[in-house]
């Protein structure tokens, strides 16, 4: 049950997920017992879905008792509970719970390093995400910072091209976009565009031109970024629920042409041939 909700949730049926996950843990706690490691990992994986559907107060519970759930029966420093810590950094990160999302991910990057060594991927992930929650605090140099120590490295373990390192050259361009580096944002952007026009079929066109347009509506260039998610849907952007619920275009949302962009999105979607 849990690998069809695992694949529910990749193709992003997340209520159809939720209720699976939860059928699942319920079996688990009754033939297995509530601390087996299989039992735990579906309480994980309900917390995220929680948390996708904005049922954070949910998700938060969740995961503070599966966290302690996993200190007992495994260890402080054991991978799996400081996933569920990262995890719960997330969920606190989303309320805009900043400060204590951040006191979470110190804990976990420093627990990381000691235990893992230096540019493990996962360090390098929780890395990430306490800059992007540094830079929604407002805490700009000190995101800056992180994010382009964090590029570094991933350049040089995960390549130029992985989809981490891309994501995290974008986060940066969004945080240099806030700080009023207009330039050096619309640069990263834009050469990330001209060299996916390079390539055959384009791929990520669409959501290269949708990065950027949330780093213009984060740096509040409404203009500009109704331009470009334009430009996205053009070339094929038709992510409805998450341009709905995308805190970086929330500079957007109360004007018109917001909702009028969300319908065409959707429209685009339904017309779209199925796979």
């Amino acid at each position: 049950m849990n690998v069809m909700a695992n694949i529910l949730d990749d193709e992003k049926r997340i209520p159809e997920a939720e209720k699976l996950y939860r059928e699942t843990l319920e079996i688990q706690k009754r033939t297995i017992g509530p601390d087996a490691p299989e039992t735990l990992t579906s309480a994980s994986n309900l917390a995220g879905a929680l948390q996708e559907l904005g049922r954070l107060d949910e998700a938060e519970k969740l995961q503070r008792d599966t966290l302690a759930a996993r200190t007992r029966v495994l260890c402080p420093d054991h991978p799996d509970t400081l996933a569920v810590k990262a995890n719960l950094a997330n969920t606190l990160d989303s309320s805009s719970r900043f400060a204590e999302a951040e006191a979470i991910y110190h804990e976990v990057l420093d627990t990381q390093t000691r235990v893992l060594g230096i540019d493990n991927p996962d360090i390098l992930l929780t890395a990430g995400n306490l800059g992007n929650t540094l830079q929604r605090d407002g805490k700009l140099v000190e995101a800056e910072k992180l994010q382009r120590s964090i590029l570094e490295a991933k350049r040089r373990v995960l390549g130029p091209d992985h989809p981490e390192t891309v994501k995290t050259l974008v986060r940066l361009a969004a945080t240099l976009f806030i700080e009023g580096n207009d330039s050096g944002a619309r640069k990263i952007y834009s050469d990330r565009i001209e060299a996916i026009r390079k390539q055959p079929g384009q791929h990520g066109l669409d959501g290269a031109y949708y990065d950027f347009a949330c780093g213009a509506a984060l740096a509040h260039h409404p203009d500009e970024a109704f331009e470009l998610l334009h430009h996205a849907i053009d070339a094929g952007y038709m992510d409805f629920d998450n341009m709905q619920s995308d805190r970086d275009l929330s500079s957007l949302q109360s004007d018109t042409r917001f909702g009028a962009l969300l319908k065409e999105v959707k429209q685009r979607a339904k017309d779209a041939p199925a796979h």
